[in-house]
């Protein structure tokens, strides 16, 4: 489950990502819905703090990251 030097940047994000799936529960009634705290603490957000968990993991993992965001609904 570690992420380690050895690891591509594929593997690395893909482990980020399966984290956050298996451990955070989308929940828009959370109070910090939006922010890596509701990931990390109450394990519960919406996508705006799950993409902000990832980008927060990334980061201190040496992925150059960034987050790309719309506000359309189609």
């Amino acid at each position: 489950k570690n992420i380690n030097n050895s690891m591509t940047e594929d593997q690395k994000a893909r482990k980020i990502y399966d984290w956050l799936v298996d451990n955070v529960i989308y929940d828009a009634q959370e109070t910090y819905n939006q922010s890596s705290y509701g990931a990390f603490i109450d394990r519960r957000c919406v996508c705006g703090g799950f993409a902000n968990a990832f980008m927060s993991l990334g980061k201190a993992c040496g992925l150059e990251i960034g987050r790309a965001s719309c506000r359309e609904r189609v």
